[in-house]
């Protein structure tokens, strides 16, 4: 357990937080493995670092397996709809736009090969649009500190295009309660 009423702990920690912070605001990519769900708060943290995530997707998932099948769809049409069902505001944040999504198969080499492909110079100009963009939405739609008018802004403008597209939801809820 932690131990919070111990002074040197606590300076410990408040350390290893800020030089953590100080990295990602460093880097240009930042893995996001997801936690409980795919926006994670690795997601919220690299976007308010300016870095590009690069999201993991896990291959064996119900939803992901089913998409991403020869008779159904493409790999990246799979990994739009996995953004589209489970990261936020994906009516008004155009998440391929701001992070690279990697799909988990559990083969090591599978992302090194990745990273060395979204982080050569000839992706630095893209790298670098995608910081901005991801900087921007973040400030946009999802920093609850500084702009919370601004993200009920989002959560309403989302509900507004989910709401205006009733063929899709009725889709989306009979996925839902399929998987």
């Amino acid at each position: 357990t932690a131990q919070w009423s111990n002074a040197s702990y606590v300076q410990a920690a408040v350390a290893i937080t800020n030089r953590t912070a100080m990295q990602m605001r460093d880097a240009e990519l930042c893995l996001c493995p997801a936690g409980d769900t795919s926006s994670s708060r690795r997601l919220y943290d690299a976007l308010a670092a300016g870095c590009v995530p690069v999201i993991i997707v896990r291959a064996g998932g119900n939803f992901f397996n089913h998409v991403a099948s020869p008779s159904n769809v493409s790999n990246n049409a799979a990994l739009w709809l996995h953004a589209q069902r489970y990261l936020p505001f994906p009516d008004v944040i155009d998440w391929p736009s701001i992070a690279f999504f990697w799909v988990d198969t559990g083969a090591a080499d599978g992302m090194t090969g990745f990273l060395s492909e979204i982080s050569s110079p000839a992706m630095d100009a893209s790298r670098q649009m995608m910081r901005a963009a991801g900087r921007q939405a973040f400030n946009r739609h999802l920093d609850t500190e500084f702009s919370s008018r601004d993200v009920i802004s989002s959560l309403l403008a989302n509900e507004a295009v989910q709401m205006a597209r009733p063929e899709e939801r009725r889709q989306t809820a009979t996925a839902s309660s399929t998987s």
